[in-house]
């Protein structure tokens, strides 16, 4: 887990004495939780792009109080030199000269993701233009169904009828057939269900820490889930991880609403997704037939 650097003399430097003047004691909290903030969901660059004074305030976690409010508070961040002014918004001052190995580690973090999902989209067992024709297109005189008929025509006439009770007198009842019960299809650990289920169990620890791990009935449900959305929904891997990966960055919006806490399961990932509940809310670069 990546952690942000503090200076030994922090707490004594003099930006940060100037901001308690101006806000009063336990404001050198206030940059901390801004660099917590920028470096879970801007770490890249440290841009705070689109925020409005009450917005920014709020989302690094931070209460107005002895009177003050949230556009006097980000006032004392710039005039102190935590933030500076940046094209659409802020920029946490010096970020990557400081906090640069979070961006470091986010780029390998990504980085990691992509060749996970490239090495199972190798194995991908769902596209039919990989299968042998024999399969595609099985041999006529196999087909059970001419199977069937040649078995009936090679029957003498008075079987191709139901027999009754008086033709058949050891049978005290009706002839009845028992119903065998499908078997539920089971997914290998290394198949491409299998290893979405665990991957998106690694997202999962992020948006609720106290989530516990699904037991193996519960990542064969999982896996069932990817293997309808990669199978029927015709979603690839890439886009899986796209939607994840922007889900995770998403940041909650100032009335408490986040798709963290709405996707907790690969089925309400499937189910929203099909609901087309992404499209209003997706950024134009991932605007994408994938997630229509």
């Amino acid at each position: 887990m990546p952690c942000i650097n503090l200076d030994l003399e922090y707490f004594s430097h003099r930006k940060v004495l100037r901001l308690c003047a101006r806000l009063g004691p336990w404001a050198e909290i206030i940059p901390l939780k801004l660099c917590a903030y920028t470096g879970k969901f801007h770490p890249e660059t440290g841009h705070l792009i689109g925020y409005s004074a009450d917005e920014l305030i709020t989302m690094i976690g931070v209460r107005p109080d002895l009177g003050r409010d949230a556009s006097s508070i980000l006032q004392a961040l710039l005039d102190c030199g935590f933030l500076v002014t940046a094209e659409g918004g802020y920029q946490v001052h010096q970020w990557l000269e400081y906090q640069g190995h979070i961006a470091a580690f986010s780029i390998r973090g990504k980085t990691a993701a992509k060749a996970r999902w490239s090495k199972l989209a190798e194995k991908d067992l769902y596209d039919a233009t990989s299968m042998p024709d024999a399969m595609l297109k099985p041999d006529s005189s196999n087909a059970p169904t001419n199977y069937l008929t040649n078995y009936l025509t090679d029957l003498p006439p008075n079987l191709h009828t139901k027999p009754t009770n008086k033709e058949c007198p050891e049978i005290s009842g009706p002839v009845t057939s028992s119903k065998v019960k499908p078997q539920k299809k089971q997914f290998d650990d290394d198949s491409l269900p299998m290893e979405s289920a665990r991957f998106f169990w690694e997202y999962l620890q992020e948006w609720a820490p106290g989530s516990r791990e699904p037991s193996k009935q519960e990542y064969q449900s999982w896996a069932k889930h990817f293997d309808l959305m990669l199978r029927v929904d015709k979603r690839t891997p890439a886009d899986i991880n796209d939607l994840l990966d922007w889900i995770n960055r998403k940041k909650e919006s100032p009335n408490g609403f986040a798709w963290k806490k709405v996707i907790q399961s690969p089925a309400s990932l499937r189910a929203k997704w099909n609901e087309r509940k992404f499209v209003d809310f997706l950024p134009s670069s991932l605007k994408k037939d994938e997630f229509k």
